[in-house]
């Protein structure tokens, strides 16, 4: 098993039975959060999806790579990188599905 360099990272998530959905992770150190951490930590955030599946096993296949890690000012900042993480990478998606 590869992991790739830290950073954030659009992908896409075959559940076990089966369901495919758009995503984008986070693999680093969560520098805002836990400025102190030394634990590399992989987070997926599944788009459009609800359920709790933790512990599960599940595919994850890297589409695009979206920017390094980086530490956030404020809580309230990374917030706000987010929500433009999760819009750039759900457009490189839509791209995707159309051609």
């Amino acid at each position: 098993k590869l992991v790739p360099a830290n950073g954030v990272y659009v992908a896409k998530v075959e559940l076990s039975d089966g369901r495919i959905y758009g995503a984008m992770v986070n693999i680093g150190h969560c520098p805002t959060v836990e400025p102190h951490c030394n634990k590399r930590t992989i987070e997926v955030n599944i788009f459009d999806f609800t359920e709790d599946i933790y512990g599960e096993k599940m595919n994850l296949s890297f589409v695009d790579f979206m920017r390094k890690e980086r530490k956030m000012n404020s809580v309230e900042e990374l917030r706000c990188q987010l929500i433009k993480d999760k819009e750039a990478a759900q457009k490189i998606l839509k791209t995707m599905r159309d051609e």
